[in-house]
Formats: C-alpha cells, sequence, structure tokens
C-alpha cells in the first residue's frame, strides 16, 4: 500500500500530483517595460539583435539591459516590482529579481520614487511617466496586442 502512494505521487519530471504540468513561460511574452532611459543604454534579443533603449521599450525574458558608464535604465515588471538597473552593466531580463513573483504590496509608485528618489522621480516624469506604465500593464493583462511599433533596427548600407 506505501508503495502505491508513493507511486501516484510521481509523475512526468515538471508535474506534481497536485498542481499537474509545470507552466511554461512564453519567450516571446513581454514580462517588462523599460520605463527610464537616461544616457546610453541598449536592449539585446535573443537572437543578438541590438536595439537603443528608449521609454516604454517591451522587454523579453530572452532580452539583455545593457547600460554604458554614466546611463541607468528602470525596468518595471509585469508583476509591478520596479528594477533600476545601474551603470555599466548587462542584465539579462530573466535573471531580474522578483520576475516571476506574486505582485508586491507597495503600488507602482512607491516602488518607482523608492528605485529613483524623489528628485529623480520628478525629473524623469514622475505622475506621467506612471501613467504610461499603467497603461501598459492594463493593456498586456488585458490580452490586447499593443499598438505596431516594430522594434527598431539600424538601416543597412547601400
Amino acid at each position: 500500500m506505501a508503495l502505491l502512494l508513493l507511486l501516484t505521487g510521481c509523475g512526468e519530471p515538471g508535474t506534481s500530483a497536485a498542481t499537474g504540468p509545470a507552466p511554461v513561460a512564453d519567450p516571446q511574452a513581454e514580462v517588462a517595460l523599460l520605463a527610464v532611459v537616461e544616457g546610453q543604454v541598449s536592449v539585446r534579443d535573443a537572437q543578438g539583435a541590438v536595439t537603443p533603449g528608449r521609454p516604454e521599450l517591451p522587454l523579453r525574458r530572452g532580452d539583455t539591459v545593457i547600460t554604458t558608464p554614466g546611463s541607468l535604465a528602470v525596468v518595471v515588471l509585469a508583476n509591478g516590482y520596479v528594477i533600476k538597473l545601474e551603470e555599466d552593466q548587462s542584465t539579462p531580463v530573466r535573471a531580474l529579481a522578483h520576475l516571476d513573483d506574486p505582485p508586491p504590496a507597495e503600488s507602482v509608485a512607491e516602488l518607482f520614487e523608492k528605485a529613483l528618489g524623489a528628485e529623480a522621480f520628478a525629473r524623469v516624469g514622475g505622475a506621467d511617466r506612471l501613467e504610461r506604465i499603467a497603461g501598459w500593464n492594463a493593456r498586456r493583462a488585458s490580452g490586447r496586442p499593443r499598438p505596431r511599433s516594430p522594434r527598431w533596427r539600424p538601416r543597412r548600407p547601400r
């Protein structure tokens, strides 16, 4: 009898008797938004293409945010966490703390101001920036596609 119970608790790898198959993250899903860019920031996608960083650039798990000396970026995760990326680093989106956590108790506004500080928060557009982030999050949560604005690609010389 004990052996039977043990076997019913086992299953395919990545499954649990209580929950079934483990969810697989969609690598193309937007999981974050580049909310603030100061200085030279770029984003390298999973295929290696590099795009200049700009506010409101959606980020996917396979992307990497690259900041140069003297620059910074603020990323807002889909769950509401706000993460400040300091200068001169290369940060894979999939490695960001809190990426798969449940939403925080604090509001995005509180976390945003905490990440930047009051002065920098005002400098980057504070409330207006938060309104745009809220729009992105609502659109993403509703499943509506975002307006077409393909990632910028450098033109090839002729």
